[in-house]
């Protein structure tokens, strides 16, 4: 019972140190890559790439979570109803000696 009230009470805390950590770790990134990318350097610049980019990557996990299908190198495939993919056109699965999606 100790530990979780010492926990509870560092919660707030550990959060706020996690949140400033990966802050700084993501306007890290952008910084060296606009410096490699040879772009303007700013910390404006830095901080609107962070927010946009994970702005992009949340919309893309939102719209992945809302559809079973995909499409990869011009193949329809689907989720099946045990986490297999499933070809569109055929029903084969994906595993377990069906045709394998990329041909050699």
């Amino acid at each position: 019972m100790a530990l979780g009230l010492a926990t509870a009470r560092a919660a707030p805390l550990l959060v706020s140190v996690a949140a400033t950590l990966v802050l700084v770790s993501r306007v890290s990134v952008a910084w060296t890559a606009a410096e490699a990318a040879g772009r303007p350097r700013s910390l404006r610049r830095a901080l609107t790439d962070v927010v946009l980019g994970d702005g992009l990557l949340l919309a893309a996990f939102l719209r992945a979570c809302g559809s079973r299908r995909v499409t990869w190198r011009q193949r329809q495939l689907r989720i099946g109803a045990r986490g297999l993919l499933v070809q569109e056109a055929t029903g084969d699965s994906i595993e377990g000696g069906a045709r394998p999606c990329v041909e050699t």
